[in-house]
């Protein structure tokens, strides 16, 4: 199931789902995953393709 979610509803989905799957943006999720340079040679988002 795909659902948007803030802070809340994540920490609702951990504790009652085995397996959460989170993909962040530019939304308040985005803060608690902060990008780790040693993992990620991208500094900004890829252009999009036509």
């Amino acid at each position: 199931m795909l659902h948007e979610a803030g802070v809340d509803d994540l920490e609702w989905y951990a504790r009652t789902h085995d397996l959460v799957v989170v993909c962040t943006g530019r939304g308040e999720l985005s803060r608690l995953f902060p990008r780790n340079c040693e993992l990620s040679p991208y500094d900004r988002p890829r252009p999009r393709w036509p």
